[in-house]
């Protein structure tokens, strides 16, 4: 299906935000300390993180119905990422095919394997053979959510970026989508966050009646229409955000 106008997908790139950076052309600069803070969060090991930032029992929303496993983008088995794809692939491909961004498989697997990405796996705990930190090694994850720590919004903040959240059917209509959201809440809040962030197609209803009930609401950094002498160029997506005022 052939791209057609419209304003491109925007989300945080790390590599674009570090190049902006040195250009001086981010508009708001984020402050010394705070680029500090995301630097320094960004290079801790998946362990230190999780013993730093995250309650176990947070990891274990209910042991008998489901376990999550916090991962960084380089420690995803091929079995994993490729499951996280396929979730992608199933569940939003034809948003993507309707947009302006059209669909790239390549594109979406290299925005993916981010150095900064971290993910939250969800897996059945009937299937789990190891602790709810470390995951399953035997069986695909039935869910997950991916974000980044990183600078957004305007003016810019440090922000935690929701990138995909996705649920096998077998895991939908149970409160685990809205329990990896709280999860992302409470993270943002405990390494000191300011907003958290996601990006969410117009034309996927259910997922924007979802984020407005969780307090969700535009961002100031979400584009508008605009028109040209030819043409009204419209938005296929808005960037949604909820402030630290409003996080648990």
């Amino acid at each position: 299906m052939p791209k057609r106008k419209g304003v491109e997908l925007k989300r945080p790139d790390a590599k674009q935000a570090k190049s902006a950076k040195r250009n001086g052309d981010t508009g708001s600069r984020p402050s010394k300390d705070s680029d500090e803070l995301i630097r320094k969060l960004n290079d801790m090991s998946t362990h230190e993180f999780r013993e730093e930032y995250i309650e176990a029992k947070a990891l274990e929303r209910d042991a008998k119905e489901t376990q999550i496993s916090l991962k960084a983008s380089n420690e995803l088995t091929k079995q994993e990422f490729n499951a996280c794809f396929d979730l992608v692939s199933t569940t939003s491909r034809l948003h993507y095919e309707g947009s302006a961004a059209g669909w790239n498989p390549k594109q979406k697997k290299r925005e993916m394997m981010q150095q900064e990405m971290r993910y939250l796996l969800v897996y059945p705990s009937k299937h789990s053979d190891q602790s709810s930190n470390e995951g399953s090694a035997s069986a695909d994850p039935h869910g997950y959510l991916s974000y980044m720590l990183t600078h957004d919004s305007t003016p810019v903040v440090p922000a935690l970026y929701v990138y995909e959240i996705h649920l096998t059917e077998d895991m939908r209509k149970k409160g685990v989508g809205t329990h990896l959201m709280d999860l992302a809440e409470d993270i943002a809040a405990n390494v000191g966050m300011k907003k958290v962030m996601l990006t969410c197609f117009l034309t996927n209803a259910k997922a924007l009646h979802f984020y407005e009930k969780l307090g969700y609401a535009k961002d100031a950094s979400s584009p508008e229409d605009r028109k040209t002498r030819k043409a009204l160029i419209k938005v296929d997506y808005v960037i949604l955000s909820k402030s630290s005022d409003r996080l648990p």
